[in-house]
């Protein structure tokens, strides 16, 4: 396994466990958790598809920041909508005095985006995997 590959799947393996900790808060009625962990699965997925693209890792937190530098490697990746949301949802989901409202509704969505970043990131590695087998 070449060290890029490795690195990605330690992002992706924290990305995973985000999203299954994400779930079990939601679970529980505890939307802003939720939606905390669904920023941080986005945004660790994210980081695996630059690892294993052997591009620098910025530190940020901004789920569309690092987007923004996914598809440039990958075009498919512009598909993935309102990312912006779940840098949103991070940061006002800490705060008591948050104009945010955190309602079922707000983490379903929040759970899809950061699930539909993940499956495309994990399948654009897969198609590279395939391209670079060929080479």
């Amino acid at each position: 396994m070449k060290p890029n590959e490795e690195a990605a799947n330690e992002w992706l393996e924290k990305a995973e466990r985000d999203l299954q900790v994400a779930m079990l808060c939601g679970r529980e009625k505890f939307y802003d958790a939720a939606l905390f962990h669904c920023q941080q699965a986005a945004e660790k997925a994210l980081k695996g598809f630059l690892a294993f693209h052997d591009k620098p890792i910025e530190k940020t937190h901004r789920v569309e920041r690092l987007l923004e530098q996914a598809k440039r490697i990958e075009p498919k990746l512009a598909k993935l909508k309102n990312t912006g949301l779940l840098s949103e949802y991070a940061v006002l989901s800490r705060y008591p005095d948050s104009s945010l409202d955190i309602t079922k509704r707000a983490y379903t969505k929040g759970l899809s985006i950061a699930k539909q970043v993940t499956k495309q990131v994990l399948a654009a590695m897969k198609n590279a995997k395939k391209t670079r087998k060929k080479t």
